[in-house]
């Protein structure tokens, strides 16, 4: 197995060091939800609506009203939790903007088949992906963003946790959604399997400390391992789970985590989940859905990239934490 290691200067600017450092991979600053995506009541009410979903002038209603509870009424924003410049009409996209359980992105489309994807979601075989970290258990509904509009969008179906290379979330999608699954970055088309230095580029609705409008961020990926690769760009709280695509536009993977590690990471600042281990991961029957609706497929067995634990030792102290 070969791996590739390309020194690159660290973003000065992308995370600071705090003098007691969590251990690595454990530290999740994810963005947190709006105060009334909280209250149950609320997220009855807006499953209740399904595929019409719930403007968010009539949340801020029901939120004055004391549905969400007091608390939540003192809080209520002024605003949308992202603006609501939207990069796509369907219900279901690729980069759509994640507010409950979490505030992050979602970054591709999946399906089980190898058939093209349909315009809309039969309820089986249509999924959504995040960020592992941005759920926290099997059969939680989660709820997006759609223009002015908040809806619940599916349940999660599988997800994983564990750090770097092991960070992803699969939401299978309700019937009757009308899903997109075409990149506001471009792409995806088709899965990297290379081991060499690739420019990549992502959508997130990172703000650094709040979810907002969503935008086009990209950099020089020079780490690809057998599950996880990274990248010398830019990452905030909010872009956890954002796709990531080479500029050629193969999906590389999901972006899951800010990177302070030179031992493993050499020059790189931002860390994902590779899509050949999201694909394995999966399993068999899962798909990537390409932004042209074909499907394709790659995973761990087609790369030669190698662990990273052969990268060198972790350097004791150094901080990752999860945007």
């Amino acid at each position: 197995m070969r791996r590739i290691f390309v020194a690159a200067v660290v973003a000065a600017s992308m995370l600071a060091v705090p003098a007691t450092a969590p251990a690595a991979g454990r530290s999740k600053p994810e963005a947190a939800p709006p105060s009334f995506m909280q209250s149950k009541a609320i997220r009855k009410r807006i499953r209740a609506a399904g595929a019409k979903g719930v403007r968010y002038s009539t949340i801020r209603r029901w939120v004055r009203t004391g549905v969400a509870g007091k608390r939540a009424a003192q809080e209520e924003p002024d605003a949308l939790p992202c603006p609501t410049v939207d990069p796509s009409t369907a219900d279901v996209y690729s980069g759509q903007c994640e507010v409950f359980p979490a505030g992050c992105t979602s970054n591709f489309l999946f399906k089980t088949g190898s058939a093209p994807l349909p315009a809309t979601s039969d309820g089986r075989t249509a999924f959504t992906g995040t960020a592992g970290h941005c759920v926290d258990r099997s059969n939680q509904v989660v709820f997006m963003q759609r223009g002015a509009e908040i809806l619940a969008v599916g349940t999660v179906v599988k997800h994983v946790n564990g750090g770097i290379g092991n960070d992803f979330a699969a939401i299978r999608v309700y019937e009757g959604l009308s899903l997109d699954p075409a990149s506001p970055a471009g792409g995806p088309q088709g899965v990297y399997t290379g081991c060499d230095p690739q420019p990549v580029k992502y959508y997130g609705h990172g703000y650094a400390v709040a979810v907002g409008q969503g935008k086009i961020e990209g950099g020089v990926a020079t780490n690809w391992f057998e599950r996880e690769f990274a990248w010398t760009g830019v990452a905030f709280p909010g872009d956890s789970g954002s796709g990531v695509t080479l500029a050629s536009g193969e999906a590389a993977g999901d972006l899951t985590h800010l990177v302070v590690d030179l031992g493993r990471y050499p020059g790189s600042d931002v860390a994902g989940t590779r899509m050949t281990r999201i694909l394995s991961y999966l399993g068999g029957g899962y798909h990537l859905v390409n932004a042209d609706r074909t499907t394709s497929r790659a995973t761990r067995a087609d790369t030669d990239c190698g662990p990273s634990n052969n990268g060198g030792p972790v350097l004791p102290g150094l901080p990752v934490g999860l945007p």
